[in-house]
């Protein structure tokens, strides 16, 4: 707990320098790799509990300069999410990216995070959520996030191979992308189980003039052929400024790379 503290001290020392800080897995794994005999676990957890919350009160202090912060691994509590939607919406922050891989937020977490993401101080550029559920309430708020013109979200990392991307959810991120507000410019849709019904809503998204997206990442998903041919008609379109695409592991054979070519030749990039 000491340490955290002393953590804590030097994010808000006017002195500090540090833009970068990841805790990943720190509060859930046991230091020796072995289950503790003695039961000393709940002890163990409730000191990071009480750390955990040292460290992001910190984060909205005057002079906090951390631009990247990486929770990796963490059981967010309801105390702790309500701090970081308070850091994130905070004046004095200097947040740039978010990393919450294989983190859990409590009840509501999403949508209070989604929230913080359209405040007027809100200054995260980039955020990644992986192994993490989203209901259709979160994957409306999601898409309000990128709609709002006060958001400043560039980078959207969603690796969702414990839940996959529902065709609601789906529908609600891809039609958000044609918003004149949204200004997203990379999505990554890693292992998030797209359809070729999946890929007619992003393949709408890609023609749009609105569009910022520069960057998408399609990897791991099962789109074999006949969902890339549908991607295919949006890479043709004229108003389509993607620089950079990957399809790796979803099964395209020769057929698709075909389509891929045709598509590149009516629209080669600039």
């Amino acid at each position: 707990m000491e340490d955290y503290e002393s953590l804590a001290s030097i994010l808000q020392s006017a002195d500090s320098h540090l833009r970068e800080l990841h805790l990943d897995d720190i509060g859930e794994r046991d230091p020796d790799g072995v289950d503790d005999p003695d039961g000393d676990d709940e002890a163990r957890l409730t000191v990071l509990f009480a750390a955990l919350t040292v460290v992001l009160a910190a984060l909205k202090h005057p002079h906090c300069k951390l631009e990247t912060l990486r929770l990796g691994g963490y059981k967010l509590s309801e105390e702790h999410c309500g701090l970081l939607h308070s850091a994130l919406q905070s004046a004095d922050s200097h947040l740039r990216e978010l990393d919450l891989r294989d983190t859990k937020l409590s009840d509501g977490g999403g949508r209070e995070l989604f929230t913080s993401l359209k405040h007027q101080n809100c200054k995260l550029h980039k955020l990644r959520l992986s192994s993490f559920r989203l209901s259709e309430e979160d994957w409306g708020s999601l898409a309000s996030v990128l709609q709002s013109a006060d958001s400043p979200l560039r980078e959207l990392d969603l690796d969702l191979r414990n839940s996959g991307l529902s065709d609601g959810g789906g529908r609600e991120l891809f039609t958000a992308l044609n918003h004149p507000h949204c200004k997203l410019q990379t999505l990554r849709l890693n292992g998030c189980s797209l359809t070729k019904k999946g890929c007619k809503a992003l393949t709408s998204a890609l023609s749009s003039k609105s569009s910022h997206l520069r960057e998408l990442d399609l990897s791991h998903n099962d789109l074999q052929d006949s969902g890339v041919k549908v991607l295919s008609d949006g890479l043709g379109n004229p108003h389509c400024q993607l620089q950079k695409l990957k399809l790796s592991f979803c099964r395209v054979t020769e057929e698709g790379c075909a389509s891929l070519a045709s598509a590149l030749r009516s629209n080669p990039p600039i």
